[in-house]
This record gives C-alpha cells, structure tokens and sequence, in this order.
C-alpha cells in the first residue's frame, strides 16, 4: 500500500516548474566543474525551509492534481512535507523511518526493508544536496539560462520497472540551491516541486520529523 501511495505522492519528487527559456543553452561540463561548483555550494547549507506547490501528472489522465503545503529538510536524513492542500496530509522521512498521512490515514515503513522507497530518498537526498553524481546516472546533462543551472540526471534508462528514470532539479544560479525538482517514472507519469520563499539554514523544530508525533 505505501509503494502505491509513494508511486502517486512522491514518484518524481520536487521541480522543474520553470520552464527552460529561450536563451536557455546546453553548457558542456565534461570536466565536471558546474557540478562540483554545485555540490561544493550546498555543503555549506544544513537545512531549507520553503512552501512548495507540487504538480502531479499521471499517465493517460488529463488533468494534472495540485497541491501545496510547507517543506522542511535538514541534513543528514530529515524531511518533511506538512500539505496545506489537501489539508492535513504529511510525508516524513526521518533516519531509516518513513511515514505517510492521507485523508486521515497513517501508513509507515522502515527503509531497511524496503529497496524502493530507500531508492526515492537516496534521490531526493542527492538533489537537495546538489551531489547528484550519487544517483548512478547514466547521462547527466547541463543547460543554462537566466535564472537556473539545470541539471538532468537519468538513471536506468534501459529499465520499465524503475520507480524514477529521469531527475531534473533547478538550481539557482546565484547560490546554487535547490529551487525545483522534477522526477518521472517510465510511463510518463512525473510530479513537479517548486519551492517558494526558500530559506537555507534556518532553525528547525525537530518535532516536525517526528514520526512518533503523527497519530496513527
């Protein structure tokens, strides 16, 4: 049931609601300088805080399902999403521990026993970090415009059965924080994150990753 709930909730999870302009260029960085510049830029930011809008696109369906709410994530291993809209729903990910509320109803797993959604968070963890090299992609490309570096990641192309095949996160091209993130699954489906009122290295109120505090 939380692998259904995942597939639908997280699939692609955060993005790349900023479309590429048209001064939009591919930047070629076979040398791996951008990311490194990436990766070196938020090894000094410990935390973000924002409210997100997400997108969520489903195969063969025709209207895309929106939502919206308050993001927190805190190295090394701490998110959490409170939704606003639909009001009351959370997704936690806290240590080995991930929980999720949706209408009411609690559903949890231990990462350790789950190869899957362990995969999710290794590639949210990846992007909000900006080391995205620790997805195994097998293609990484850069492009570039006025308000991002762009970074494409994908990841078991050859593959049907992968839960995300393709990663896609924005980064602000002043900090090189993560702003959008966009992952889709190999039937097309794919959800779009946009953070808004991006804070870094604020204080977080632990009790926000508490899985323990969610009535089950």
């Amino acid at each position: 049931m939380i692998l259904k709930y995942m597939k639908n909730f997280l699939l692609a999870v955060f993005t790349f609601a900023a479309g590429i302009s048209t001064k939009a260029q591919v930047v070629s960085d076979s040398d791996g300088v951008i990311l490194d510049k990436i990766k070196l830029a938020n090894e000094k930011c410990v935390s973000i805080t924002s409210d997100f809008k997400q997108s969520k696109h489903i195969a063969h369906m025709s209207n895309d399902v929106v939502s919206q709410g308050s993001f927190f994530y805190e190295k090394p291993d701490k998110l959490a999403m409170h939704y606003t809209s639909p009001a009351g729903d959370i997704m936690l990910m806290n240590g080995e521990h991930c929980l999720m509320s949706n209408s009411g109803k609690v559903t949890s797993a231990s990462l350790k026993s789950n190869a899957k959604i362990r995969r999710i968070k290794a590639i949210l963890s990846a992007s909000l970090s900006g080391n995205v090299r620790e997805m195994s992609a097998k293609k990484i490309t850069c492009v570039e415009n006025a308000k991002y570096i762009v970074v494409t990641v994908e990841i078991n192309e050859n593959s049907k059965k992968g839960v995300i095949n393709k990663v896609t996160v924005s980064y602000d091209i002043a900090d090189y924080s993560p702003s959008n993130l966009k992952t889709e699954e190999p039937d097309g489906s794919y959800t779009v994150y946009e953070l808004i009122d991006k804070k870094l290295n604020q204080d977080i109120d632990p009790n926000l990753f508490n899985t323990k505090k969610v009535k089950k």
